[in-house]
């Protein structure tokens, strides 16, 4: 995932986001890019992000993926095949492998092609969940007393 435009200088900012998407393990607001970029190089703006974010994008490095609630984030564009998880208490998104959906062509409008499909679980996170298993336990009443 390192290609450069001609004319485009290969900046750290751009290389350390590229490394970021690389080693991702779902898809990434700018908010989140932004701080895992500060996290390693310090000094980096905001609008550093998004213009490093549409080049990727414009270069076809990283791909944008609408979730359910309408934003917009990214990921590194050689993933192949995959869909995603969504925490709806954290709000984290996670890939998933394989693809559950099988499209039934009988069903589909009459002429209606499908050359794609995207699907998105919402629930909660393994952090999320056990969080909740803990907080909602029915706590252990005395008898007798």
């Amino acid at each position: 995932m390192n290609t450069v435009k001609l004319g485009q200088r290969n900046t750290r900012q751009r290389e350390i986001l590229q490394q970021i998407f690389a080693k991702a393990p779902g898809p990434l607001g700018v908010r989140k890019l932004l701080e895992l970029a500060q996290a390693e190089i310090g000094k980096i703006g905001i609008a550093t992000v998004y213009r490093t974010v549409r080049l990727l994008e414009e270069s076809k490095e990283i791909r944008p993926v609408t979730l359910p609630d309408g934003e917009i984030q990214w990921e590194s564009s050689d993933r192949g095949h995959h869909h995603h998880f969504v925490c709806r208490k954290c709000s984290t998104v996670t890939d998933f492998a394989g693809c559950p959906v099988h499209i039934h062509t009988e069903s589909l409008p009459k002429g209606f092609v499908v050359d794609s499909h995207e699907l998105t679980l919402v629930g909660l996170c393994a952090d999320c969940s056990a969080t909740a298993t803990r907080t909602t336990r029915p706590k252990p009443t005395r008898r007798g007393v």
